[in-house]
């Protein structure tokens, strides 16, 4: 039996995975642990907070005059 999957789906599913993988990132550049979450609700949770601290970090550099794009503070 094949299982074929259109190639929308992929990169739907590339995109997302991309952007986790990001997200991720910017929460270790941020000094914290890497998030791992069991459920639903808490990887919701996760995300969230993970996203929050991105944004606090655009703000930031955008506001300093820095990189809007990097993923750290600059002290």
């Amino acid at each position: 039996m094949d299982v074929q999957l259109k190639q929308s789906t992929l990169d739907e599913t590339y995109n997302r995975r991309t952007g986790v993988e990001r997200t991720n990132e910017s929460v270790k550049d941020c000094g914290l642990a890497r998030a791992f979450a069991r459920g639903c609700v808490h990887a919701r949770a996760e995300v969230f907070f993970a996203l929050c601290l991105r944004l606090v970090v655009v703000i930031t550099n955008y506001e300093r005059g820095d990189n809007p794009g990097s993923t750290v503070i600059t002290v």
